[in-house]
């Protein structure tokens, strides 16, 4: 950390600071926040580091859904929607196809695709 600390001190004035949800964060100059693009969807696998990685996941994971995404140390397979888990999803393998079921956190129907 102090390494860490030491080499955004020394580069400061090429960061911008942004707040979003009452954190503060650094951008690189080279960095653009106004990006542009089509809603998104991710598919993430148990364990997936976008969530597992780190202690706070406030920015991409509502509080009121964490059991949802995780529980005792489990953690589900998600869908990110736009960046922000919204869902799980599950595969299902046969002889013939593939299955997958998805449910969204705050849409208790659940929905299924069919491949094969």
């Amino acid at each position: 950390m102090k390494e860490a600390r030491l080499g955004v001190e020394i580069i400061e004035k090429e960061f911008q600071k942004v707040v979003f949800n009452d954190k503060t964060y650094l951008l690189h100059e080279s960095s653009s926040i106004d990006i542009k693009e089509k809603e998104r969807f991710i598919f993430l696998s148990a364990y997936d580091e976008y969530i597992i990685a780190y202690k706070y996941r406030g920015d991409v994971l509502q509080a009121s859904h964490n059991s949802k995404a995780f529980t005792n140390g489990v953690f589900f397979p998600l869908i990110l929607q736009n960046g922000r888990a919204t869902g799980n999803w599950e595969m299902t393998l046969t002889r013939r196809n593939i299955a997958i079921n998805t449910s969204y956190f705050d849409n208790n129907a659940p929905n299924k695709f069919v491949c094969g």
